[in-house]
């Protein structure tokens, strides 16, 4: 499959398909070894609506180099998208790595009207200050959390060009989570921040690093 003829910096509007369907994305993007995930942001992938990280790598001390933060996508192209439709309404969902473990990888998911980050993870020692980038692991579907209690409804317009008085939702590309300092994010959550027309979708991360009680979402 071919990817569309159109520029990702385009400013079009993703648009609905003659059969009134949005895609998103599913390809896994993955840091090398050595690096962590220390921010996230939606961008335009062709017709899609797609992940892009900050990678960076774990020095010896096992700190961030704030140097080595570098952006990261995946730019394969193919069937692994998931659709939705026009006027669904979706259940934005909150994922979080297990406690003393770092986030590698992000895969955006739909399960049902569930829709979610799958996180890859690795476990980090505390004791030796390394983390061990031979056992990443996923998390799944069902260990992620409703993060409001009412489903959203999603639009087609990540890049918000929607008018000011509609009544659908909106996904925003401007929001770029980016800890300062930088830290190794530990939990995704999909949100809906309320605003003109409806408000829009947004991507917020955690850093809480020694467990869920400690978790404060975050966005820049």
């Amino acid at each position: 499959m071919d990817a569309p003829a159109i520029s990702l910096a385009s400013e079009a509007p993703i648009n609905w398909d003659q059969w009134h369907v949005v895609y998103g994305d599913r390809h896994k993007v993955t840091t090398v070894d050595g690096r962590v995930v220390v921010g996230l942001q939606f961008y335009k992938k062709g017709n899609r609506l797609a992940l892009e990280m900050t990678q960076a790598e774990l020095d010896k001390a096992g700190d961030i180099n704030a140097s080595s933060q570098q952006k990261r996508r995946n730019d394969e192209w193919g069937e692994d998208v998931i659709q939705i439709g026009a006027n669904s309404e979706n259940q934005l969902m909150t994922t979080i790595v297990p406690t003393l473990c770092m986030v590698t990888g992000v895969q955006l998911w739909l399960e049902g009207n569930k829709l979610m980050v799958l996180l890859e993870y690795v476990p980090f020692d505390v004791t030796t200050q390394t983390a061990d980038f031979k056992k990443r692991a996923w998390t799944r579907a069902a260990d992620a959390t409703d993060s409001s209690a009412k489903a959203k409804w999603i639009s087609s317009d990540p890049d918000g060009k929607v008018a000011p008085d509609s009544h659908r939702g909106r996904v925003g590309l401007q929001y770029n989570v980016l800890p300062n300092p930088l830290s190794p994010i530990t939990g995704v959550m999909l949100d809906f921040n309320p605003g003109a027309g409806g408000g829009f979708m947004c991507v917020r991360g955690t850093t809480d690093f020694y467990g869920p009680d400690k978790a404060t979402p975050k966005t820049a």
